[in-house]
């Protein structure tokens, strides 16, 4: 049995985990915008960052499971159901990453 200050810790990673597939995903999506005046810095972190995505999320998306599932056990019912919708928000962008969205704007 996981102790509260553990299962704590492992509620924070899974939050980070989920924060930093986000940033990862949808921060080269909000900086290059075809219409709007860019900057050089904004497009290489947007390139650094798309290129570091799958990867990302991905190993996100397999701490996120294995998270969920260790604290699945000893979890109450609403606990569960937020396991079940984090795990569920991973993969949409763990799919996103691995897709070119500027070939869509045309």
């Amino acid at each position: 049995m996981l102790s509260p200050k553990n299962r704590r810790l492992m509620w924070l990673l899974l939050v980070l985990l989920s924060l930093v597939t986000f940033i990862f995903v949808l921060t080269p999506a909000i900086l290059i915008q075809p219409f709007r005046p860019q900057t050089t810095r904004a497009l290489q972190i947007s390139y650094l960052l798309k290129s570091w995505s799958p990867m990302v999320s991905l190993v996100a998306l397999v701490g996120i499971i294995l998270l969920s599932f260790s604290l699945w056990k000893n979890s109450r019912w609403w606990s569960k159901t937020l396991l079940v919708i984090v795990a569920l928000l991973a993969i949409p962008p763990a799919w996103f990453a691995r897709q070119n969205h500027f070939e869509w704007m045309f």
